[in-house]
């Protein structure tokens, strides 16, 4: 079986377009979302209707959490903030519907799917996570592969029993072994946070157990208007550029 999973869209529809079409070309069995399609870009509604019409499940992400409880947006940082509560300006009741369905974690196909860290959160890092919170974590579930994304950055932990190897992901095919433990982040379609602008999502082959990390061009000056013309301030674009 064959499962795409994407990651952090951000309210960026153009990018999830052409990931969705890079999808279609590998025929995959199942399509997954690791959260946070909502926050930081100009097209929520969009965005949700595409992953609705598709039939893309997901799990819940931090800025979901932030939508669903205004109280929670003061723990943003201030781009985040600002981008939340234009979100929830503009956020339709459908959308607000498909959110609200989203449990914190999917542990299905012999793999755990989670935004933040395992088991179950939506909100911590594993770039601020030890390696021996990393390692408890993870045996708090069932499987030895988990995808997580939330940090927008590519990269896999190969765990053992009291040490973890950290590997940064690029645009590869990846053979993975059935008898390790897998913490493998899946970057993020909408905005990357790791030095390359382009969209990146995984597919996983849990017969073959390989990775492919896709890298896919969209064009983000189209996202950068809609944004300025939204009223978003020029220092939100950046991280498209």
């Amino acid at each position: 079986m064959r499962i795409a999973i994407i990651s952090d869209i951000h309210s960026n529809a153009d990018a999830l377009i052409n990931v969705l079409e890079d999808i279609k070309r590998f025929k995959v069995d199942k399509t997954i979302s690791l959260g946070d399609n909502i926050g930081y870009g100009p097209e929520p509604n969009k965005t949700i209707s595409l992953l609705i019409e598709n039939k893309i499940p997901s799990v819940m992400g931090n800025h979901e959490l932030g939508v669903l409880n205004k109280k929670l947006i003061k723990q943003f940082n201030p781009i985040a903030q600002f981008a939340l509560n234009k979100t929830i300006e503009t956020i339709s009741l459908n959308s607000l519907e498909y959110v609200r369905q989203s449990n914190n974690y999917i542990s299905k196909y012999g793999s755990h799917f989670v935004h933040g860290m395992p088991p179950d959160s939506p909100t911590s890092y594993m770039s601020k996570t030890s390696g021996k919170e990393t390692i408890d974590l993870f045996n708090k579930i069932f499987c030895n592969i988990c995808f997580i994304g939330h940090t927008h950055d590519l990269k896999m932990a190969v765990l053992r029993s009291d040490s973890i190897e950290y590997k940064i992901l690029k645009n590869d095919l990846y053979s993975l072994s059935k008898d390790k433990k897998y913490l493998i982040n899946a970057g993020s379609v909408g905005q990357p946070r790791d030095g390359n602008k382009t969209s990146k999502y995984l597919i996983f082959d849990n017969v073959s157990y390989r990775i492919l990390v896709r890298y896919i061009h969209y064009d983000r000056e189209k996202v950068i208007n809609k944004m300025l013309e939204l009223g978003y301030p020029i220092e939100h674009t950046i991280r498209l550029k």
